[in-house]
């Protein structure tokens, strides 16, 4: 059906095309949009610290956390206590989490719903990655927070994953498991961001080592492989807790 002002005469694949392009722009100044308010939410949820060294284009976190046991100064809870503090945590968040939790699910909608690019696409391909880059960006920055050495320099102890954003990183990490093309070269490095945010979690609330990692410290593991098998663990203990909504 034509649409108001154009031209019958018109070729109809010229007509075509011209619709597609003014759709393409319109959907491009959103997604502009959205990284935008992405960066400026993240300035605000962490340090400065934190954020300069999370580069946009270079921003992952390159080697897993080591997982050592809890000191004798910290006794693990049992799990049902390291799943309410985990709640506890997970409700003292303020707004600014709040949009960055809207913004991370809406940034892992796009790069799970939206249809890969047809290869050699000099504008959408650039673009898909750049969905893909501040979601990894966010995940890292996060982690880094976390750490020990940028939370003493910032004088916060508490890290800046909770129970809804250790999941985003997770189905991002999975994300990239079950992708076809280059994700899966990265699939590495985001599972580096997610097993960090993991042990970050799991040491706050003082969560045991579960069994199933506990019987295989005698083996001998690749570092993340050893850090992943913790995370997961220590994920799937938690979940049977945590109320579905979170």
């Amino acid at each position: 059906a034509l649409r108001s002002g154009e031209n019958p005469h018109l070729d109809p694949y010229a007509q075509f095309s011209s619709r597609h392009r003014n759709f393409d722009i319109a959907r491009s100044k959103v997604m502009f949009f959205i990284l935008q308010l992405q960066r400026r939410i993240l300035k605000d949820v962490v340090p400065p610290e934190a954020l300069e060294a999370t580069p946009w284009d270079t921003p992952d976190i390159m080697a897993p956390p080591q997982v050592p046991p809890l000191t004798s100064e910290a006794e693990p809870r049992s799990e049902k206590d390291a799943a309410h503090s985990l709640r506890r945590h997970a409700g003292t968040t303020p707004n600014t989490m709040k949009l960055l939790h809207a913004i991370v699910g809406l940034l892992l909608a796009l790069v799970r719903g939206l249809p890969r690019p047809i290869a050699g696409h000099k504008f959408w391909i650039p673009f898909h990655e750049a969905l893909h880059l501040s979601l990894r960006q966010i995940f890292a920055a996060l982690a880094r927070a976390g750490s020990s050495s940028t939370a003493s320099t910032a004088g916060d102890s508490r890290p800046h994953f909770d129970w809804m954003l250790l999941s985003a990183v997770r189905c991002y990490w999975t994300h990239c498991e079950a992708d076809v093309y280059e994700m899966c070269q990265v699939r590495a490095i985001v599972g580096n961001c997610y097993a960090t945010a993991a042990e970050q979690l799991r040491s706050f609330v003082r969560a045991p080592l579960p069994a199933s990692v506990l019987s295989t410290m005698a083996k001998k593991k690749a570092q993340q492989q050893r850090a992943l098998e913790t995370a997961e663990a220590f994920f799937q203990a938690m979940a049977p807790h945590m109320p579905r909504e979170s």
